[in-house]
């Protein structure tokens, strides 16, 4: 994975969840309390291919709080009227970002919006936190 292919996931979630189809199958996820792959899954079915696989290999790394954060957020905005974004923003120590293997996940919320902004470095994150090394240990 490339930083832009973090960015076009952002870009990506941001475009998807002013989708009334998305918006209504997310509803209906989240009041069945589904697990993060159907999420994750159902979201990249409404992605353009090469979109939908880079979202499939990110969430794969991320902790399964990223999946969380943006789907409770866009929830809060979805409430409210207000508009959603997800933004992918290049951490400001990268170095020290990939050495701990750290994830970044903030919540911004004000008046007109809700934005999530996500910063790590592709490819290196913890093992302990990945959706799938959950459910192998």
């Amino acid at each position: 994975m490339s930083q832009s292919a973090c960015i076009e996931s952002g870009w990506y979630l941001s475009k998807a969840f002013e989708d009334p189809k998305v918006q209504e199958r997310v509803r209906a996820l989240r009041a069945a309390n589904a697990e993060a792959e159907e999420i994750v899954e159902t979201l990249a079915s409404f992605a353009p291919e090469g979109v939908a696989e880079n979202l499939r290999l990110e969430f794969r790394e991320l902790p399964s709080i990223t999946l969380t954060c943006i789907i409770d957020a866009w929830a809060m905005a979805d409430r409210a009227g207000r508009r959603f974004s997800v933004e992918s923003v290049r951490p400001e120590k990268p170095l020290a970002f990939a050495r701990n293997r750290r994830v970044r996940v903030a919540i911004e919320a004000d008046e007109d919006a809700v934005r999530v902004v996500l910063s790590h470095v592709a490819s290196r994150h913890a093992s302990w936190y990945q959706v799938g090394a959950a459910h192998s240990a």
